[in-house]
């Protein structure tokens, strides 16, 4: 605990805070958290986030010449976990979103058995995530690009002639379904 020059105060220090090596870190944390009935309650997918959020930590440097898994949670404050929050955002807004659900889910767990005394992860701020926007099979497009076709071929002013709002609905798909294609094909450009 304490070096043989070790004086009473450093002693209560110690034994007021102790942060043996393997004992209090993040990761000795998450470990007892996957030994735990309330993680093996959670479904396989809930366990493969925890995970990733988990690998996520141990990517990141901690100012002690440790990588932040390794320090003691008991010392993180919220301004370090909006910082990671942030760092993960940059990158994957929904797995930010995440990594706060899978973190506050640890530390509530740890809060509840005296391993921590308080929740670093309740009052981060999220990123806003964008809605998705649902595109049109690639049956309908096909099938709308055959009728518009079709229909293009007619003279206009006939009462089977599309009109010009038709038209443009039809042009917003083909270019959306060819910018899908661009996207699937160049996944980075």
């Amino acid at each position: 605990i304490a070096g043989a020059n070790a004086t009473m105060a450093d002693l209560w220090e110690a034994m007021r805070d102790p942060d043996l090596p393997g004992t209090s870190s993040f990761e000795h944390l998450t470990d007892l958290f996957f030994e735990s009935a309330q993680f093996k309650a959670l479904s396989k997918d809930q366990h493969k986030n925890h995970k990733n959020t988990y690998r996520i930590i141990a990517l990141i440097p901690s100012t002690k010449d440790l990588m932040l898994n390794e320090t003691n949670p008991h010392h993180w404050k919220p301004p370090l976990m909006q910082k990671v929050i942030d760092k993960i955002a940059a990158d994957t807004p929904t797995t930010a979103h995440r990594a706060k659900e899978d973190l506050s889910r640890l530390f509530k767990w740890a809060i509840a058995r005296g391993h921590i005394e308080s929740n670093p992860a309740q009052y981060i701020e999220l990123p806003k995530l964008q809605s998705k926007q649902r595109l049109p099979s690639k049956q309908l497009v096909s099938a709308l690009l055959t009728f518009s076709k079709k229909r293009s071929n007619r003279k206009s002013r006939t009462l089977a002639s599309p009109s010009p709002p038709h038209n443009t609905g039809i042009a917003r798909i083909s270019v959306l379904k060819s910018s899908t294609r661009h996207r699937h094909a160049h996944p980075h450009g």
